[in-house]
């Protein structure tokens, strides 16, 4: 998985950050390949995103949907990660607030 030098500070930006990184994920799964590990123009099927098991996070991620994640998942340089365990469980809710 790619890591962004920028920070996801803001919830809009850590749903973006973590929708990509899911789609990533899915793309290499998939058998998807392109030059340096570029996913960002993937876009999953209906079909891709019913069958497999990341498939749910990247359509509750996509459709604004609350998501379970957890701390390891935070971009590297996230402020959260450094607070608690990073297997600590959290839920980016539907207004893209990070809670625990």
């Amino acid at each position: 998985m790619a890591r962004r030098d920028r920070p996801a500070d803001t919830g809009a930006e850590l749903r973006a950050f973590l929708l990509a990184e899911a789609k990533s994920v899915l793309a290499v799964l998939l058998g998807h390949d392109w030059p340096l590990g570029d996913h960002s123009s993937y876009e999953p099927t209906p079909q891709e995103i019913a069958e497999w098991p990341l498939g749910g996070p990247v359509a509750a991620l996509a459709e604004g949907k609350a998501h379970r994640l957890h701390r390891r998942d935070l971009p590297l340089d996230h402020p959260a990660r450094r607070v608690g365990d990073l297997g600590d469980a959290l839920i980016l809710t539907e207004d893209n607030e990070l809670t625990e």
